[in-house]
């Protein structure tokens, strides 16, 4: 998948604000003369399958409407909180009483029907600039050079001289032949920190810190919280937490 390409889905069960905001969608990448794909849907639960069955792939912006028919926008949220391929979502609603219900880690704003495009504008140059400034890790893997993008990294394991890279798949991990010290120097700079020994782990997909364990959203098992790496790790996790919130605010 190209990550230049900007991947948009519209979930509202009124067709009318489905054409109204792929207008204005449209309209702004003709104008930027960026990449994008926009895809829709009027049911929630039709959304939900494919994103759950990974039918969708990865989704840059969700813009969800919070009031439908078969199921609302807070229970998809809810749920695809637990998916990590849909990386922000844009609530579009008329019930402004509902916002703090609705906020969420992934939930990056609202917009009121109906939308206007100055304001849809801004929140799809933010999607598309932050894509653009998205980070890459460059590793070796015996004489190759490979490259990831750091918010696809799940977490890292030390296995001896070797360590087991897992990204969407938590399960199955790459075997890669750098080390745990190699791995931290080029992690310096993301949000990938080390939470013991002999693992690191993606801020971005932690559910949970605990005294002695670390939660992660898609992994059952969870992984164990060095000693001494405990208060550095729940400091620079709060400090990712506040982060994220002053982004959606700007």
């Amino acid at each position: 998948m190209d990550k230049g390409c900007v991947r948009l889905v519209i979930c509202d069960d009124d067709e009318l604000y489905i054409q109204q905001i792929r207008q204005i969608v449209e309209t702004y990448f003709q104008d930027h003369e960026k990449a994008y794909e926009c895809m829709s849907y009027g049911s929630g639960e039709d959304l939900l399958r494919d994103c759950i069955s990974g039918t969708l792939g990865r989704v840059d912006l969700l813009l969800l409407d919070i009031e439908m028919g078969d199921i609302d926008g807070i229970t998809i949220k809810n749920r695809l909180g637990k998916q990590g391929n849909v990386k922000n979502i844009l609530f579009v609603t008329n019930h402004a009483e509902v916002m703090q219900e609705a906020f969420g880690i992934n939930v990056v704003g609202f917009l009121n029907k109906p939308v206007k495009q100055a304001e849809l504008g801004k929140w799809l140059q933010k999607v598309s600039d932050g894509l653009e400034k998205e980070t890459q890790i460059h590793y070796k893997n015996g004489r190759r050079e490979e490259v990831i993008y750091a918010e696809d990294v799940q977490y890292i394991q030390g296995n001896g001289e070797y360590t087991i890279l897992y990204t969407e798949d938590v399960e199955k991990g790459q075997l890669v032949t750098q080390s745990m010290k190699v791995w931290e120097q080029g992690l310096a700079h993301t949000s990938i920190v080390r939470i013991h020994k002999s693992y690191f782990v993606n801020l971005l997909h932690v559910k949970e810190i605990r005294v002695t364990e670390v939660i992660l959203d898609e992994l059952k098992t969870p992984l164990p919280l060095g000693r001494k790496y405990k208060n550095r790790v729940r400091e620079q996790y709060q400090k990712f937490l506040l982060d994220m919130m002053e982004r959606r605010c700007m």
